[in-house]
């Protein structure tokens, strides 16, 4: 019996033993970092033909990425990704990166901000590494000899192509521990351009001369440094001021005849389909092209005006952008000059976001959204701090802010008072998600509730903004707000 005994203990010592050394596999946690490209989406059937575009305009040549946490700006990861690494044009691509298990496990999760930059070459940051730290990527510039009038860029460098950044600032850590991720940030180039084009009345009497000789932009309006890293539409140094002088670049060096030059000025297309259009004029001959130019962003509404002579007779014709800011970087924007019968010269002017075309438009369930802003001629607005914005509603005027959001799809976009919410009117409350609907533009109202009862001085609210798509809900106040916040109060 204590034979027995002894080979059962025996026994059960050796299967602990060998228990306790069995390995317990437990996943290291790992961060998705998404970077979304721009650029056209591959060609699918059910979506019809492609525009085509400059593929140097989408080139890319170098990628890299900083994730810091958004307090105490420590270093979680950067990537010096290969080309076999980079995102297609149009595309997502998430890349995971190590963080600690205290990291995965905090409780609430530190929030991140991420830092991208491509083809940084192309505006002399080579020398941005590892060892590049929060403020100086925050805070990086350029300015001449890239992308200004001295030298002009009409085309993209092959070796270096356009600058892109992107930055996510404050933003929150999603999933569950150990597989955590990021909202994507979409890298966006650092310049916009300017294209122009011209032809005359194929019926034009033939001793008429018609020559555009140059084409001018006025002085005090391209930046001397604008930011690197922006979460608005442009982000110039504003303290360095504008080039003071003028630039000119020659007309083209024929004019094109064309039966039915109205049918080339811009009718509401897409960026991309209106340059496919001129592109198919050009290579039909009935346009001529009178070449691209690559410029840093500007928030002011640019002006110029184009010299032409008629039979010897010179004259000039003025034109401009609509608003401040149309210029802003990513943008496309085209001069179109025909010849009416007359002698006329039209001038048909149009700006636009670069890659906007309704061929990539999501139709998934995740979220494309613009950033929030507020109309300041609404409300008495005062920065009481960076990125923070006491809005003063005025009375008996209704406070207005806009956005834009075009997917996902068929869903609907929440619009939630936070805060003494009771004291206030928001509508819309609910939007139904249509980039057709009004180009996905969406006003917002805010106002005293005319329910309330009472002293309402002082109280305030901010906007929380959601997205139902099926049975869930997505979290949009990272897009939306891109880190600002709006206090409105009464």
């Amino acid at each position: 019996m204590k034979r027995t005994l002894l080979i059962l203990l025996v026994g059960v010592i050796a299967l602990a033993v060998a228990c306790e050394r069995v390995p317990v596999y437990q996943q290291e946690p790992e961060m998705g970092i998404s970077i979304e490209m721009p650029g056209p989406l591959a060609s699918r059937a059910d979506i019809g033909e492609i525009p085509s575009v400059s593929e140097q305009e989408y080139q890319l040549h170098s990628l890299k990425i900083w994730a810091f946490t958004s307090e105490g700006h420590e270093l979680i990861a950067y990537l010096n990704l290969e080309e076999s690494q980079f995102p297609a044009p149009g595309r997502t691509r998430n890349y995971s990166v190590p963080v600690t298990r205290a990291f995965a496990k905090a409780d609430p999760r530190p929030h991140v901000d991420v830092f991208a930059l491509a083809n940084e070459a192309a505006v002399g940051l080579e020398a941005f590494n590892r060892d590049t730290d929060w403020n100086t990527l925050h805070e990086a510039s350029f300015g001449d000899p890239h992308f200004g009038i001295t030298p002009l860029v009409t085309a993209p460098d092959a070796q270096t192509g356009l600058p892109m950044s992107a930055m996510g600032l404050d933003m929150p850590v999603l999933g569950d521990d150990p597989v955590l991720k990021l909202n994507p940030v979409k890298l966006t180039r650092m310049v916009s351009k300017m294209r122009f084009v011209f032809c005359r009345m194929e019926d034009e009497e033939e001793h008429d001369n018609l020559v555009v000789n140059s084409i001018t932009i006025n002085g005090n309006q391209i930046p001397v440094t604008e930011h690197v890293f922006t979460l608005g539409k442009y982000d110039i140094v504003s303290a360095d001021g504008y080039l003071e002088n003028p630039f000119t670049v020659p007309g083209p060096a024929s004019l094109a005849s064309n039966a039915t030059p109205e049918k080339l000025t811009w009718a509401g297309q897409d960026a991309m389909s209106y340059e496919k259009l001129i592109n198919n004029a050009v290579e039909a001959g009935i346009l001529s092209d009178a070449g691209t130019l690559y410029l840093r962003e500007s928030n002011k509404a640019l002006q110029g005006y184009v010299t032409f002579t008629i039979n010897g007779e010179e004259s000039t014709r003025n034109f401009y952008m609509a608003s401040p800011g149309d210029f802003g970087r990513n943008h496309s924007w085209m001069v179109y000059g025909y010849f009416l019968s007359g002698r006329n010269l039209q001038l048909s002017v149009n700006v636009l976001p670069w890659d906007y075309n309704e061929y990539d438009i999501s139709f998934e369930d995740h979220l494309m959204a613009g950033q929030f802003s507020v109309d300041e001629t609404t409300v008495e607005e005062i920065e009481i701090m960076k990125d923070h914005f006491d809005e003063h509603l005025l009375n008996g005027v209704t406070a207005k802010g806009r956005l834009n959001i075009t997917a996902p799809v068929g869903g609907k976009l929440y619009i939630q008072p936070v805060g003494d919410a009771a004291a206030f009117e928001v509508t819309p409350d609910v939007w139904d998600i249509n980039p057709k609907l009004n180009g996905g533009n969406v006003e917002i109202s805010i106002r005293r509730n005319p329910l309330a009862e009472g002293n309402l001085s002082g109280k305030f609210i901010t906007l929380s903004f959601s997205v139902e798509i099926g049975d869930r809900f997505i979290d949009a106040n990272t897009e939306i707000l891109n880190g600002e916040v709006y206090r409105f109060i009464l």
